[in-house]
C-alpha cells in the first residue's frame, strides 16, 4: 500500500474519531452510522483515486458524487431512481429535508433528536471536513494544519453540546 493511501486511511480515522464528539450534540446514536459511513465513503473514494491512474483533481468531485448518492439513499430513497440516484423530485425532497434541519438547529436545544434533516446536515459537514483534512494531510502534506478542521469540529461540538 502506498504512502498516500495509508495517509488517506489515517486522516479518515482521525476524522472518524473526532466525529464522535457529535455524541454531545445528538440524543441517541441514530446519527452515528450515517456519519461513520460518510467518513469511510469519502476516504475510500480518495484512496481509490490515489491508487488508480485517475487524475487527483477528480478526488473531490467523485467524493461529492458519492456523498450525494449516499444522502439520496438515506433521505430520498423513495423518490430516487434505483433508490439512490437523485432526480428532480429527489433533489426537492433533499432541499426540504435540509430546510427542516436548519429549522431544527434554530429551534431545538442540545442534545437534539436525530431528525433526518439534522443527520443529513451532519453528514454533509463531516464529508466536507473529511475532504479538507485529506487535502491538507495527504495532498499538501501539512499534517499539522489538518488538525485545524478537526479542532473546529471538536470545539463546535464541545461549545454547543449538552454537558
Amino acid at each position: 500500500m502506498s504512502s498516500p493511501v495509508r495517509l488517506t486511511i489515517f486522516s479518515g480515522q482521525a476524522t472518524a474519531a473526532v466525529s464522535l464528539s457529535l455524541s454531545s450534540v445528538f440524543h441517541g446514536a441514530a446519527w452515528f452510522l450515517p456519519v461513520m459511513i460518510t467518513v469511510a465513503l469519502v476516504s475510500g473514494v480518495s484512496a481509490a483515486v490515489r491508487w488508480s491512474p485517475l487524475p487527483s483533481a477528480l478526488e473531490p468531485i467523485l467524493s461529492a458524487v458519492a456523498v450525494t448518492l449516499w444522502i439520496t439513499f438515506l433521505d430520498a430513497r423513495s423518490v430516487a431512481h434505483l433508490g439512490f440516484i437523485p432526480g428532480r423530485t429527489a433533489f426537492k425532497h433533499l432541499g426540504r429535508t435540509a430546510r427542516a434541519g436548519f429549522t431544527d438547529i434554530r429551534k431545538l436545544p442540545t442534545p437534539v433528536p436525530a431528525h433526518h434533516g439534522l443527520v443529513m446536515l451532519s453528514v454533509i459537514g463531516i464529508a466536507a471536513i473529511t475532504l479538507i483534512v485529506d487535502l491538507l494531510a495527504v495532498t499538501l502534506r501539512r499534517a499539522a494544519l489538518a488538525g485545524l478542521p478537526l479542532l473546529a469540529l471538536f470545539t463546535v461540538c464541545a461549545a454547543t453540546g449538552h454537558h
